[in-house]
């Protein structure tokens, strides 16, 4: 039980913890963030990749989509 209130005490220690806690929360923001896109992108393939009626009826979209999954995909 000394060992905790040493923790309590020491402002370096509770500086870190801070610091670790607010990077791991950025770190889990950006991830559930990718993630996101993640599952969006699989949706705007399947219908721009798998369905050739939309990619007549939405040219302009499919052209742009095109563009920027090239894109997407050497990254």
């Amino acid at each position: 039980m000394s060992g905790q209130k040493y923790v309590q005490t020491n402002s370096m220690f509770l500086d870190a913890v801070a610091k670790w806690q607010k990077n791991l929360g950025t770190v889990d923001s950006v991830l559930s963030c990718w993630q996101d896109v993640q599952k969006k992108w699989q949706a705007l393939e399947s219908i721009f990749i798998g369905s050739a009626d939309i990619r007549v009826q939405l040219p302009e979209d499919s052209r742009r989509f095109d563009v920027v999954n090239a894109d997407y995909q050497v990254r």
